[in-house]
């Protein structure tokens, strides 16, 4: 006889494959479903089994991502915890810069936010003697129609 354990269903990947008593202690999936094949070759009879399992309940948010032209402070996604994104210089945070990991109404981890994004601005003022000045949507298509003035000005010396 063998046992053959997926996620969800007989499509998903297999997460064991077991022959006559080698069973192993336990089996853990990250997915809500799990789905056992029971074969037997027909050569003998046994009494059958006893499968006893437990769902555990996710006590960390899945990864929130990473964003274009950013970068992520935080890479601990209990529940309380939160990570901050910043964007590379001349662009531009839209959303909120801290996620934080909260219980959700379906009783499940999750974000408390959106993933922010780091945007192009059309035209700025700049002052210094370094930046940088980035096209619309950049590295991005910008739209037709766009009119974008950037100012760099340089204190003179005295």
């Amino acid at each position: 006889m063998s046992y053959h354990w997926h996620s969800s269903d007989s499509n998903s990947p297999l997460i064991g494959s077991f022959q006559d008593s080698k069973l192993p202690e336990r089996i853990e999936s990250s997915s809500n479903t799990m789905h056992l094949a029971f074969r037997s070759d027909g050569s003998v009879s046994y009494t059958g089994f006893h499968l006893e399992y437990k769902a555990k309940l996710r006590e960390s948010c899945f990864d929130p991502g990473s964003v274009m032209n950013g970068t992520r402070l935080g890479s601990d996604y209990k529940l309380g915890s939160t990570v901050t994104f910043y964007c590379e210089p001349g662009y531009v945070l839209q959303g909120y810069s801290t996620l934080t990991c909260i219980m959700g109404d379906e009783g499940r981890p999750g974000w408390n936010r959106v993933l922010p994004s780091c945007q192009a601005p059309c035209g700025s003022r700049s002052t210094g003697s370094e930046g940088t000045v980035l096209s619309p949507n950049f590295p991005h298509n910008y739209t037709s129609g766009h009119s974008c003035v950037n100012s760099i000005s340089r204190a003179t010396r005295v």
